[in-house]
């Protein structure tokens, strides 16, 4: 039996209460599915990890000291 016929023989037994949780449920993954892989949100994710890099780059510059294990280690 394929997936979606298993899921169609669970969705049988539910009530129509339970079935509109469910169209919820999958109407919203459906949705960030579809949501995931649009350009836009790959330009905002690669904003995000330039903004990290840059923020990282600024509070850990090149004239940071050197720490040894003594120094962070009790």
């Amino acid at each position: 039996m394929s997936t979606k016929e298993l899921i169609a023989a669970k969705i049988e037994s539910l009530s129509e209460e339970d079935l509109d949780e469910l169209y919820a449920l999958v109407k919203n993954f459906a949705e960030s599915k579809n949501h995931a892989s649009s350009p836009d949100v790959d330009d905002e994710r690669a904003g995000w990890a330039r903004l990290a890099a840059a923020s990282l780059a600024r509070a850990y510059g090149d004239d940071e000291p050197e720490y040894s294990l003594e120094d962070v280690v009790p």
